[in-house]
């Protein structure tokens, strides 16, 4: 996840239309700043600012900054391939008819809301801010994107233990969590078979890195050979959108 600048932006933002035959858009440039016109909340096409980028290989998606502060993700993606590929396009991502802007999958809707549905594994430090009396979001992060520190932690320590003139004898370089081992843990790609060994610090891994739709905080015990299962009901609550990471 990036900020939408020049550095950043992957789509064509030339005037270009594009249309699947069941949605239109069109993608145009003004200074630096990157406007989709399509339809939006009721239904209505207005034009909306791009506000940040999402992913780069093999697609990049787009957010836009609503004013109650929801992030929400827009429908259409660009295929960042080579042409030759079959990329350097725009497509949209619902291949059904359009869905009405009262379904919650519809791209004004809460399931692509950023704030709510993607924010604590995209970015470092979330606080999503929630506010239900007013239903709005104040969301910060320390990281707009995915840091060191998502998996290791604080890093201040680590910071000083590599200074010229610190003592070097930690074996764990002053990291709080310490995810390399000696055992071999890495994926390794052998024809078409991907897969990564267990190891000791797999559990480990999975406890920090997976997230799957159970309660903050809880543990993943079910989770074997980097196949997650679904988390015992006890685990499991209404979504929440004032959770925190």
């Amino acid at each position: 996840m990036a900020a939408a600048t020049p550095a950043n932006v992957l789509g064509d933002f030339s005037g270009v239309t594009s249309t699947d035959g069941r949605h239109t858009a069109t993608f145009r440039r003004e200074g630096d700043r990157y406007v989709i016109r399509t339809d939006g909340p009721g239904g209505a096409v207005a034009d909306f600012t791009i506000t940040e980028t999402f992913g780069a290989d093999p697609l990049q998606q787009y957010l836009l900054l609503f004013p109650d502060g929801r992030r929400q993700a827009l429908p259409w993606a660009w295929d960042t391939r080579l042409r030759e590929e079959g990329g350097q396009r725009w497509f949209h991502l619902m291949a059904q008819e359009p869905l009405p802007t009262n379904d919650p999958l519809h791209w004004t809707g809460r399931e692509q809301t950023w704030n709510f549905m993607c924010a604590s594994c995209h970015s470092t430090g979330l606080v999503r801010g929630y506010d239900e009396a007013t239903d709005r979001y104040e969301t910060t992060w320390t990281e707009i994107s995915v840091g060191c520190e998502s998996c290791h932690g604080p890093g201040a320590a680590h910071v000083a233990w590599a200074q010229p003139g610190a003592r070097k004898d930690d074996s764990h370089r002053a990291l709080l969590v310490r995810l390399r081992d000696r055992s071999g843990g890495a994926w390794r790609f052998v024809a078409d078979d991907p897969r990564a060994p267990m190891t000791g610090s797999t559990q480990l891994v999975d406890e920090l890195c997976v997230r799957p739709g159970s309660r903050p905080g809880s543990s993943l015990s079910s989770v074997s050979n980097h196949q997650p299962r679904m988390p015992p009901p006890s685990s499991m609550r209404p979504a929440d959108p004032s959770s925190t990471v």
